[in-house]
């Protein structure tokens, strides 16, 4: 099993349960995270288990861009929430003085893909705060298999909104064959 999540923050999610439950299975996993300060909280949640890879990188849906402006709140425990975004943790209630920016190495999924050799991704975890249907959009689905893809839907249009960009994903991944499940009021997963 190959498997790619973006935005693996510190590891303390539902993706390292699901990696723990089937290590035994795993070929590769490419954790992507692209904060420096949450690096080394997930490279000791893996550090005993095999066949992941951390890169620490963004995640962009344009192959020009090869840096990517990150912003997030300076000091404190809200660390989860980062973004390119910088409205984006304004409406997430990030006091502007507060706010910090940073820019990061970049690259696409399929530059990703690319790189290790990969043509079938078993699972793709995508949680970028508003990114999510833009890099989906950006995958070449004529050159790789993505066979399951769970992403954030909560942001799709701005903080806590879903719009047209959520509806044109939606409609583009059932026009690709997927099954689309609504997990929980933030994320859904589609399947081939």
């Amino acid at each position: 099993m190959n498997l790619i999540q973006i935005g693996a923050n510190s590891g303390n999610d539902a993706v390292n349960d699901f990696i723990k439950e089937n290590q035994s299975l795993i070929h590769l996993a490419i954790l992507v995270e692209p904060m420096p300060f949450v690096l080394n909280d997930l490279n000791l949640r893996y550090q005993f288990i095999d066949n992941v890879v951390i890169e620490s990188i963004a995640i962009v849906d344009n192959e020009s861009e090869n840096t990517l402006t990150l912003y997030y709140e300076d000091n404190s425990i809200n660390y989860e929430v980062c973004s390119f975004s910088k409205k984006h943790l304004l409406d997430h209630g990030c006091p502007e003085s507060k706010i910090k920016s940073i820019d990061v190495d970049a690259m696409t999924v399929n530059k990703l893909m690319e790189k290790y050799n990969l043509t079938e991704i078993d699972h793709l975890f995508i949680d970028t705060e508003g990114l999510d249907a833009h890099i989906i959009a950006s995958l070449d689905f004529t050159k790789y298999i993505f066979k399951n893809i769970t992403f954030e839907v909560a942001h799709t249009d701005g903080a806590n909104t879903r719009g047209s960009n959520f509806s044109q994903i939606t409609e583009y991944l059932r026009s690709l064959g997927y099954t689309l499940t609504i997990i929980d009021h933030l994320n859904m997963k589609a399947s081939l």
